[in-house]
């Protein structure tokens, strides 16, 4: 294939005698659609003039099925490598392995030496370019400027920590040009039409996040779709702005305020101020019997957290000795949202978070595996409410469906014979455990969980 390395990388293929199957995997910018559109074009016209017809060659319409493991790349590529295996006598076929005429006079393979001798003309020509010391002395300075030395004795020094003018502001830039990136593409980008769809649709899949990311891959974004993580940056951008906006204090600034807020006030009388002003003589917590301050001063001075019971300060202070957020119960406010998305890996699917963050500041910034996380227990509780109940193996099944949602925002019948589902019996397993209602639990679970 012409554009094979430039536009595409192409892996096993068979060409039978009426449909083709091909592993591809789509390079740069460079869409399926397209690279499908071009193959079916140029071949179409060709075959047809040699036919010496004219009209329609191909199908419109091709099944493609994304590669989400090594596991299912190995499957696929064999199942491909052993359909001609079952074609009739006389029946001509086209592989990446091996042009075959599947009859009893066809029993020519290449010998060793002939193996050994393509493979050496092909080395050859993919070395050439290396034999240019000009090439060879760039490759060596590109290698030279991106070397780092790493010093792993000396400890760091913490020079200083506190607010940041500087970052604030490139940030609020960073939010700007992100939302007029959404306003310029909503009509452009199918994730975006999806999102903006009133009423809003569901049908959100995991190839609209990559299209989506793809487009993010340019500055001040940089969102690579090949490394989630590269999300984390504009994510920071959004806690950075709101948290301003809401002024929270940060590093000193907090700790200032703090120490402002602790000041007693003075006075004279047996007022409240006054009853203040003396508890601080005798170093005494204030208030009458045990009222709230009383208690929370009692409890600063034994370092125990304040509130009666289990109340929201001591859960907090319980959570941060446990680095687990706080907050009551599953509950999804959004301080808790935001504890656990501070200490939670980012997934390429939470560029949707971002998008419907910016487009409704009122819906919470959260990644997508905490929302469906919620939206989970919430299902799960409604079905316990009204009395169905589910096996240790189908809540297995059910967790593992709700994880590959998380990640994947869809899940559909095929999913289940890839990783991990292959590992726990596939998607025959799945019939023998749901049955007939199979079909309709994932439809339920993707319309609950993640639209």
């Amino acid at each position: 294939l012409h554009f094979d390395g430039v536009r595409y990388t192409v892996r096993e293929w068979v060409v039978m005698p009426n449909h083709v199957h091909v592993v591809v995997t789509p390079l740069g910018d460079n869409e399926l659609s397209d690279i499908l559109h071009s193959w079916k074009s140029f071949t179409s016209k060709k075959i047809n003039k040699l036919l010496e017809r004219t009209g329609s060659f191909w199908q419109a319409e091709s099944f493609d099925h994304i590669v989400r493991s090594p596991e299912s790349l190995e499957r696929i590529e064999a199942y491909i490598l052993a359909n001609p295996e079952h074609l009739a006598e006389g029946t001509f076929t086209l592989s990446s392995t091996l042009q075959t005429r599947r009859d009893a006079s066809s029993t020519w393979e290449p010998t060793v030496e002939q193996i050994a001798l393509v493979e050496r003309e092909q080395l050859e020509t993919a070395l050439k370019a290396f034999h240019d010391p000009n090439l060879r002395d760039a490759i060596l300075a590109a290698k030279r400027s991106l070397e780092q030395v790493i010093d792993e004795q000396t400890p760091d020094q913490l020079l200083r920590a506190g607010f940041d003018a500087e970052a604030l502001e490139k940030a609020k830039s960073m939010l700007t040009s992100f939302r007029r990136f959404i306003e310029d593409n909503k009509d452009e980008i199918e994730a975006l039409q999806v999102l903006y769809s009133v009423p809003y649709r569901a049908g959100l899949k995991f190839r609209h996040v990559k299209e989506l990311a793809a487009k993010l891959n340019q500055p001040p974004f940089f969102v690579d779709p090949n490394h989630p993580e590269s999300l984390t940056r504009l994510w920071q951008a959004f806690e950075l702005v709101e948290a301003a906006s809401r002024r929270l204090p940060i590093g000193d600034e907090a700790r200032n305020q703090k120490a402002a807020s602790r000041r007693l006030p003075t006075g004279d009388g047996d007022g409240d101020e006054a009853r203040n002003q003396k508890a601080a003589g005798r170093r005494l917590p204030t208030g009458d019997g045990d009222g709230d301050e009383t208690r929370n001063q009692k409890a600063a001075s034994r370092r125990l957290p304040t509130g009666d019971g289990d109340g929201d300060e001591t859960r907090s202070q319980k959570a941060a000795g446990r680095r687990l957020p706080t907050g009551g119960g599953d509950g999804g406010g959004d301080e808790t949202r935001n504890q656990k998305a501070a200490g939670r890996r980012l997934y390429l699917v939470d560029v949707i978070a971002l998008v419907r963050h910016a487009i409704d500041p009122n819906t919470p910034l959260a990644p997508i595996g905490i929302t469906v996380e919620e939206r989970y227990r919430q299902w799960m509780a409604e079905k316990q409410a009204a009395g169905v109940s589910f096996t240790a193996d189908q809540r297995k099944w059910l967790d593992a469906i709700k994880d590959h949602i998380a990640s994947s925002l869809n899940i559909e019948q095929d999913d289940l014979e890839d990783v991990p589902f292959n590992t726990i019996g596939g998607l025959g397993r799945a019939y023998e455990l749901f049955g007939d209602n199979l079909a309709a639990i994932l439809d339920e679970l993707n319309m609950r969980l993640a639209a």
